[in-house]
């Protein structure tokens, strides 16, 4: 079938390079924007296990502090309510001597200086955790923003190579599409050319005997699938000369697409009929070339001579 030009071809082969290369670009932005994704959440999963951390440790110095604050509310009770007079006398009473009293004394205000010295270090440390907490959260606030726009920017990322992907794929089927007039016309010029040089080479050599050949650019001029090519005989077979058609046009792949073009022997679509079987395709291209060109031979012919059948 009629087939884009060379040049297009080349365009295309250019276009699909510079995609490849603005592609393997934007991969390699995306790989480090994923390598730095990675390591800032290993560091929000650390920062994450701090906070859990500190809040356990405040909730046991609460209860630590909770229960220092109640036994001394406890002891404050109950100094009030007794009588401190009717204490001493009994303490004195049951103390070995006096000496032995006074360490009694000593002791109980030993243990609840002790109690109270205590509770101040439980408060302290309360009040260190419950700031350090407050400025892990801050940071855990900041990170979790950060996180969020890496997210966002590999999805926008991901999403302009994809665009990129479809408008290259698309640029490339554009520059690949042209119409059977087209290409009649390109043929048209390049056999007017050819007889014009033919004619120039035959006026400046008169004396030479004049020689007929086949002209396969005069057989180009006509593009249409009802006329039929006449080429010179070759030395190849039909299954050859078939099998050398095939490979050049799709390498043999029964699925090969190109524009508007199908399958191993690259045939209009909308001459299959919707039938894309390799058996019919089959039947569709030995009756396009039977048609056109009376053999596989001549149609590879000219192949050979235009680069399309």
């Amino acid at each position: 079938m009629v087939k884009p030009s060379k040049f297009f071809a080349g365009l295309t082969l250019a276009l699909t390079l510079f995609s490849a290369r603005s592609v393997s670009a934007d991969s390699a932005s995306m790989t480090t924007l994923i390598q730095q994704q990675a390591a800032l959440t290993q560091k929000i999963n650390s920062n994450r296990s701090k906070v859990a951390d500190l809040t356990a440790e405040l909730k046991t110095l609460n209860a630590k502090i909770s229960s220092a604050q109640q036994n001394s509310a406890e002891q404050a009770r109950a100094v009030q309510t007794s009588d401190l007079t009717t204490t001493f006398l009994n303490s004195l009473l049951e103390s070995k001597n006096f000496a032995d009293f006074i360490q009694q004394v000593v002791n109980v205000n030993l243990i609840t200086s002790a109690a109270n010295q205590r509770l101040v270090d439980w408060q302290t440390a309360k009040n260190q955790k419950t700031q350090a907490l407050a400025d892990l959260k801050t940071s855990q606030a900041a990170l979790d923003v950060q996180s969020q726009e890496m997210t966002d920017s590999l999805a926008q990322m991901k999403a302009d190579e994809a665009a990129a992907q479809a408008a290259a794929v698309a640029a490339a089927q554009a520059k690949n599409t042209t119409t059977p007039s087209q290409s009649s016309s390109a043929s048209s010029a390049q056999s007017s050319a050819a007889s014009s040089s033919a004619a120039s080479s035959s006026s400046s050599s008169s004396k030479a005997p004049a020689t007929k050949t086949p002209s396969s650019s005069s057989v180009a001029a006509s593009s249409s699938a009802n006329v039929t090519y006449t080429a010179p005989a070759l030395n190849i077979s039909e299954s050859q000369a078939r099998a050398n058609i095939v490979a050049r046009e799709s390498g043999g792949n029964y699925q090969a697409t190109n524009g508007r073009y199908y399958g191993a022997y690259q045939l209009d679509i909308s001459s299959l009929g919707g039938d894309l079987s390799p058996a019919h395709q089959d039947t569709v291209a030995q009756s396009y070339v039977v048609s056109r060109y009376g053999s596989w031979a001549a149609a590879w012919t000219f192949w050979q001579a235009h680069g399309w059948y």
